[in-house]
């Protein structure tokens, strides 16, 4: 395996134009008026290219082919662990008031089995849509087109979803505090400003068919009207 990265400038030198024309006319005429300035790494054993250009549009030259690949998402996590550093400050102060005032927050109206079994459904719902959206995911790895079936055909972030409506909440009733129920509503104000990086991705790729998939389609909250 090998590894290099290339401006324009090096398309002019006379070793990437000897290169250029022994990978055929086929895939030079492709490489003409575009600026790579990404990595190509090219495979031996495969015989195969991929390309990476800035706009991240990724390409794949194999037997003389040329193919445009879907560019690699963030992972499945996605920007959760960043989403999960503007959990701290509300949390902590969640944990401090509720050492400090146990008895002022705790869920006294509810008995100790009823929290426990609200706390369990609510985890197993989360938990369900996470599997549901992660099966999803694979099977859409290396698709061309939008993901917009399974969970992702009610939300456009169904992971994120999980843990705002049943997931966090089952923390309140497991930790009994009815503070924490204040965590999700919190987290869900401070998500928009986090999932910028993985909408403009989206966007970029699949350009009018996400537009109308996030106009149709609510980041968190079914749109029922407008299914």
């Amino acid at each position: 395996m090998g590894e290099a990265s290339f401006d324009q400038a090096t398309c002019q030198r006379p070793g990437f134009r000897r290169w250029r024309r022994r990978t055929g006319e086929r895939f030079s005429n492709r490489l003409d008026g575009r600026a790579f300035s990404g990595a190509v790494i090219v495979s031996r054993q495969a015989r195969t290219l991929d390309i990476h250009p800035a706009s991240g549009i990724q390409w794949q030259v194999s037997s003389g082919r040329m193919e445009r690949r879907m560019p690699k998402p963030d992972g499945i996590l996605g920007v959760g662990p960043l989403w999960g550093l503007t959990w701290l400050p509300p949390v902590a102060a969640v944990v401090w008031a509720d050492r400090a005032y146990a008895p002022l927050f705790a869920m006294e109206v509810l008995p100790s089995a009823a929290r426990w079994a609200c706390g369990g459904a609510l985890a197993l719902l989360g938990l369900a849509v996470v599997a549901w959206a992660g099966r999803t995911l694979r099977r859409h790895r290396d698709a061309e087109r939008l993901c917009t079936s399974g969970p992702y055909a009610w939300v456009r972030h169904p992971l994120y979803a999980a843990w705002i409506w049943f997931l966090g909440p089952s923390l309140a009733f497991f930790a009994n505090c009815w503070l924490a129920f204040l965590l999700p509503p919190v987290a869900a104000l401070t998500l928009p400003f986090v999932i910028g990086r993985e909408e403009a991705k989206l966007e970029a790729h699949f350009g009018d068919a996400y537009r109308e998939y996030r106009r149709r389609v609510g980041a968190f909250l079914p749109r029922w009207r407008q299914r």
